[in-house]
């Protein structure tokens, strides 16, 4: 979980191949829709939109019930999203808190606000609106001790050491 453009979505398929890791990636889905589904080979995902907001809760919904269905197989995932307020993040994962097996790691993705822009800035540069959008958000809410069993912290200078705990944890 991070802010956008703090390289969640690299760090996870990264990590994905390294530890052999279902990556679990609601923007992938939208982009097979983008691919395969006439209606929707013009949607812009960077800013909610008429045509995004048709999609939106299905997006959630799919990942949401993906990583559902990899759990429930005791398969190890790696969800890959913004996690931007907590109170999604505890809806999100309060079935697999108590009573299950599952272990919750946490990787929270940080960044520079400078580096955060410029890369905002390239996105914006190829048509997308992160910028605006990131104006117009609720402020990032970092997590709490008590959110995982483990939260690490990716500083966009530590992955090796994020992939060998992560290892070890596994």
């Amino acid at each position: 979980m991070g802010v956008n453009g703090a390289g969640k979505t690299t760090l996870s398929a990264k990590l994905a191949d390294a530890l052999h890791l279902n990556h679990v990636n609601g923007d992938a889905f939208l982009g097979h829709l983008k691919k395969h589904v006439y209606h929707y080979e013009d949607l812009d995902i960077s800013y909610p939109n008429d045509k995004f907001l048709t999609v939106k809760q299905f997006k959630i919904d799919f990942r949401n019930e993906l990583t559902r269905i990899l759990l429930d197989q005791n398969l190890p995932v790696i969800f890959d999203a913004t996690g931007q307020r907590r109170i999604y993040r505890d809806q999100f994962l309060s079935p697999y808190r108590s009573g299950t097996p599952t272990k919750i790691i946490m990787i929270w993705a940080t960044i520079d606000r400078e580096e955060q822009m410029e890369r905002l800035k390239i996105r914006d540069a190829k048509g997308a609106r992160w910028r605006k959008q990131l104006e117009e958000k609720d402020p990032f809410e970092p997590p709490e001790p008590n959110e995982a069993d483990v939260i690490l912290e990716y500083t966009q200078n530590n992955y090796q050491e994020i992939e060998d705990k992560l290892r070890d944890l596994l």
